[in-house]
C-alpha cells in the first residue's frame, strides 16, 4: 500500500511538473520522500524541479540584461545550455529567455552577412 501510494504521489508530481505546478510538485515530492525517497523515479523528478527553479533563479539574475538592447554571447550561451536539458515548453515559452535567445540569435545571423 505505501509503494501505490509513493507511485501515486510520484505520477501525480510529474503531471504536476509538465502542468508547471512547482508549488505542488514540491509538496507531492515532499509526501513522497519517505517511501521513495531513495527511488530513482523520486530522484529524477527532484532534479527536474530543481532545473526549473534554477532556470527561473537565473532569469531573475539576468533580467536586466534579457531587456537590454545589447547581445552578450556569454547570455545566449547560457540559455541555449539551458534549453538542452529538455524543460517542457510550459518553462520555456514567453519568458524574457526565449525572446532574448531568438533575437540575439537573428542579430549575430545578420551580424555575419
Amino acid at each position: 500500500m505505501v509503494i501505490n501510494k509513493a507511485e501515486s504521489l510520484l505520477s501525480n508530481a510529474n503531471n504536476a511538473f509538465e502542468e508547471g505546478d512547482l508549488p505542488l510538485i514540491q509538496s507531492l515530492l515532499d509526501q513522497a520522500k519517505s517511501s521513495a525517497g531513495g527511488t530513482q523515479a523520486w530522484r529524477d523528478l527532484h532534479a527536474k524541479m530543481m532545473r526549473v527553479v534554477l532556470w527561473r533563479k537565473w532569469q531573475e539574475d539576468n533580467f536586466e540584461k534579457l531587456y537590454s538592447s545589447e547581445y552578450h554571447l556569454d547570455l545566449l550561451n547560457a540559455i541555449r545550455n539551458y534549453a538542452e536539458h529538455g524543460l517542457p515548453l510550459k518553462y520555456w515559452s514567453g519568458t524574457a529567455a526565449e525572446a532574448y535567445s531568438a533575437d540575439g540569435w537573428r542579430t549575430s545571423v545578420e551580424n555575419c552577412w
